[in-house]
């Protein structure tokens, strides 16, 4: 009965959530570390420049994975941020807080950024950077994915914290822009928390031997009701 009642009362794994579910105090949580806080904002003006690419908060798909080390919370912009049109432009920002619970002890010792991000054309770009502990932290890293002309791809970076904290501001900005004949792309981009300590133990409460048993017994006396109720 006791694992039973375990089933009914764990906690259920975290799947793809839309970002607009998630603004306004929702929270995802992947082992012992919490992603909430969420915020978001486009700047995009498809009002005065029609051929901008507005991202909505509803095509944002936030989904979370874990290795005993790390956690990993991922962006997926579902259809993706593609620019074709001349002039065109995105830009957003998504921020969020990353923090573990107790009783874990382990704590957030650096974070890495990768992403699918990509330019074609000589006069177009895109990028996703991050700053760990905000934008206004004083000496705070900047993690960075682009690509872009004169500059080349980056498609991974991070950044080591001085020290471990146990719950981390993340605010990052996203933007693109292309000029004549070009395109720019962002479908999606990850960022992974390195965890220092030993992960929390979970319990198992174990299947009582005499259980089956039990239920073969119960099903026994299902039967012979029912033998019995018969005419």
């Amino acid at each position: 009965m006791a694992f039973i009642i375990s089933l009914a009362t764990c906690p259920a794994q975290a799947a793809s959530v839309t970002l607009s579910s998630l603004l306004g105090g929702g929270s995802v949580t992947e082992g012992d570390v919490t992603f909430g806080t969420f915020a978001f904002l486009d700047l995009s003006d498809v009002a005065s420049y029609p051929e901008d690419r507005e991202v909505a908060p509803s095509e944002v798909l936030i989904s979370t994975s874990a290795t005993a080390s790390s956690v990993t919370l991922t962006a997926t912009f579902d259809p993706s941020i593609t620019l074709v049109a001349d002039g065109a432009f995105f830009k957003f920002f998504l921020d969020f807080v990353a923090s573990v619970d107790a009783p874990s002890t382990r704590q957030i010792s650096g974070v890495s950024l990768t992403g699918d991000i990509i330019h074609a054309g000589s006069d177009s770009g895109v990028e996703a950077v991050y700053a760990l502990g905000g934008f206004g932290s004083i000496g705070g890293p900047e993690i960075e994915i682009f690509s872009a002309p004169g500059f080349g791809t980056q498609i991974s970076d991070g950044a080591a914290l001085g020290t471990p904290v146990s719950a981390l501001l993340m605010e990052g900005k996203s933007e693109g822009g292309i000029g004549f004949d070009s395109s720019a792309h962002l479908s999606t981009y990850s960022l992974t928390f390195d965890l220092l300590g030993d992960p929390p133990v979970t319990t198992v409460v174990p299947l009582p031997a005499g259980l089956p048993l039990l239920l073969a017994g119960l099903g026994g006396l299902a039967l012979v009701r029912r033998r019995h109720a018969r005419p």
